[in-house]
């Protein structure tokens, strides 16, 4: 029983050696489990003007949206007008009538609109997917694009693999293309001689459906998934801002 005791007390020593070790290194970690994200940021209005720094998620649904500071986290936008300005820090889910992205969004993309711009100072570092009736690339694209319309327009620098559907396709003398590009439309593609396609050019016949040139909006029906996709962006941006709870019964 003295034997047992005495081997007790080596590995009470132990355990308590060892906790003295251990505790504050856990102490830390347990710390950086707790959740310290910011909250969303819900705006709605004629006009949003973002012209603070945005730490979580901005959420918002204007007539004009006007986006001058970084937004740390994801941005769900719908308006008939959206700037953005600012970075983002993480992804991108817009839709609306016009869209201009002139500053870097570092997640994912997801924009369907009337018109959609990627300006000189835009910046895509996530994958893509843009839909619009008219869309301009005359910014950067760090990864896999995807563009839907019926007028697309490049002239920026693209890395990564480029998927273009449209009716008219024209890269520009300034566009500089570093990757395979698989496009598909109803016209000729226009490449400028100045232009780099440092990829393969491949033409894919099949994957833009158009209608006869004498059915109305037959250039839309490419764009419908897109579209829906809007649409269903627009109600998460009101079940956001107006949660079943705030509803009146």
């Amino acid at each position: 029983m003295t034997a047992l005791l005495a081997q007790l007390r080596k590995y009470r020593r132990i355990l308590v050696g060892c906790c003295m070790f251990v505790g504050p290194a856990l102490t830390p970690s347990l710390a950086a489990d707790e959740d310290r994200t910011p909250d969303p940021v819900y705006m709605t209005g004629a006009e949003v003007q973002i012209d603070k720094p945005i730490e979580g998620d901005l959420i918002a649904a204007a007539g004009r949206i006007h986006v001058q500071q970084p937004i740390g986290g994801d941005a769900l936008l719908g308006a008939g007008s959206l700037d953005l300005q600012g970075p983002v820090g993480e992804d991108l889910r817009a839709a609306g009538g016009i869209v201009t992205i002139a500053s870097r969004v570092n997640g994912d993309a997801i924009v369907a609109a009337g018109r959609i711009t990627l300006s000189r100072t835009g910046e895509l570092h996530g994958h893509a997917l843009l839909a619009g009736a008219n869309v301009t690339l005359d910014g950067r694209s760090m990864a896999n694009l995807k563009v839907y319309g019926r007028d697309v327009a490049m002239g920026g620098e693209i890395f990564g693999p480029l998927d273009v559907s449209a009716e008219r396709i024209a890269v520009r003398s300034t566009a500089r293309i570093y990757g395979d590009v698989v496009y598909s439309s109803r016209e000729p593609i226009q490449i400028d001689p100045g232009a780099q396609i440092m990829g393969k050019l491949t033409q894919a016949p099949g994957q833009l459906h158009v209608a006869r040139a004498d059915e109305k909006l037959a250039a839309l029906k490419p764009l419908r998934p897109f579209l829906l996709a809007g649409i269903f962006a627009a109600g998460v941006l009101l079940l956001s801002l107006f949660p079943a709870s705030r509803w009146g019964r």
